[in-house]
């Protein structure tokens, strides 16, 4: 999963990121909310790792700005802070974070965080996937069957290896045979479009 980590204080930044890169995650890191801002802005993640006191932008506004764009999936955010935690919980919910861990952070504590948000982003990606597995079966039919069939085989398959990718290449293929039944106007057509650019949008996100 690609996550960005933001926080000025390089060390504490490095250790994050350390501990998400070796468990297999995609991490950059980020010295303030503005920079994040900016990257995310061009190139949404599903998870964002934000300290709160930071200059240019603190991690509230940061928050606040992910919360406001619109047309991405949901990205989950993480305020990390050592602000005491009884005092400004609520604000950061207000703010729209999900999550909020005080400093000095635990590790298994983050990790475990993480985790739960990683089940959550794959789980919208089987969705999306089961729909359009649904929906290439209506479109296409029983003449089709066999390689909805191993359209499906794939999907668990690529579940378990979170390479959705192949996954799409079958939709696709599913997409060049509706344009040859029926035509690129049909809205059969048009419906299969709309649901691998959705799917495709959710796997870009991971």
């Amino acid at each position: 999963m690609r996550i960005h980590v933001v926080d000025d204080e390089p060390i504490t930044a490095k250790l994050i990121a350390s501990l998400l890169t070796k468990e297999g995650h995609e991490v950059q890191i980020f010295p303030d909310g503005q920079a994040a801002w900016d990257a995310y802005d061009a190139d949404p993640v599903p998870l964002v790792v934000t300290d709160w006191l930071m200059p240019k932008m603190s991690g509230i506004e940061l928050c606040a700005k992910i919360r406001g764009s619109h047309g991405a999936p949901y990205t989950n955010v993480i305020m990390v802070t050592s602000l005491s935690l009884g005092e400004h919980t609520a604000d950061a919910f207000r703010a729209g974070a999900d999550d909020i861990l005080g400093k000095p952070l635990d590790p298994d504590t983050l990790l475990r965080r993480v985790a739960v948000t990683e089940r959550g982003q794959l789980a919208q990606v089987e969705d999306a996937l089961r729909k359009s597995l649904e929906l290439s079966q209506s479109t296409l039919g029983a003449e089709h069957a066999g390689l909805l069939d191993a359209l499906a085989s794939l999907a668990q398959v690529s579940r378990r290896q979170r390479a959705y990718v192949r996954c799409r290449a079958f939709v696709r293929r599913q997409l060049a045979i509706a344009k040859s039944s029926f035509g690129a106007e049909d809205p059969r057509t048009t419906k299969l479009v709309t649901e691998l650019e959705e799917l495709s949008l959710l796997e870009d996100h991971l």
